[in-house]
């Protein structure tokens, strides 16, 4: 996914960023993101992000409290989203950071 966004064209993310509350303790862990921009992506795997409902939702409040208390918004692709050939991820990231560059072609895997 990392290796996805840069050869896109866009800032390389920052990988493992850990969101600390007001006491400093680390609350959070994300996969990749943009801290200037407070842009999280982290990768939902078909086994155990999709694997119950419960876990679905687990991920939603999850998100929703990044959201709420951290002023995070956090990006949730599947596996066709990174694998795929659709360029959605790119866009969407893009969109998010406020990036204003050009976005290369999607690469072929």
């Amino acid at each position: 996914m990392r290796l996805r966004l840069f050869q896109a064209g866009l800032p390389r993310p920052v990988p493992q960023i850990r969101i600390r509350d007001a006491s400093g303790r680390a609350v959070y862990r994300l996969d990749l993101g943009y801290p200037d921009q407070r842009v999280g992506i982290e990768y939902d795997g078909e086994e155990y992000h999709a694997a119950t409902s419960a876990q679905h939702c687990a991920d939603l409040r999850r998100r929703q409290d990044l959201r709420d208390r951290f002023g995070w918004e956090v990006l949730g692709p599947h596996r066709g989203d990174v694998l795929g050939r659709r360029n959605d991820l790119e866009r969407v990231t893009a969109d998010m950071i406020e990036f204003t560059g050009p976005l290369l072609a999607r690469q072929e895997w």
